[in-house]
């Protein structure tokens, strides 16, 4: 039941530390706010975004799963650019 009508089961996200769209408007903002450890949790739909852990040790998960929740590098972007960066010393 989402009973805050944010998107998201309420009960999904009880474990998570920051949720998207509710605390933050971007992905990437969610990943920049949270600190080592955090969970943050990505509403469902479609995020056209680039993203860069930028040394955060967090998890990453879709509130409703993965296959309710798409990071979209958007084509119109380098097609070498990666979706996803790991590259400033994030544990496994």
């Amino acid at each position: 039941m989402d009973d805050d009508c944010d998107g998201i089961p309420d009960d999904a996200c009880l474990a998570c530390d920051v949720v998207v769209p509710r605390d933050h408007a971007t992905v990437q903002d969610a990943i920049d706010a949270a600190i080592t450890g955090d969970r943050v949790c990505v509403g469902p739909g479609t995020w056209v975004e680039h993203l860069d852990f930028g040394g955060a040790e967090i998890t990453l998960l879709g509130a409703l799963g993965a296959e309710a929740t798409t990071i979209d590098g958007d084509e119109t972007t380098d097609a070498m650019e990666p979706v996803v960066r790991f590259a400033s010393g994030e544990g496994s």
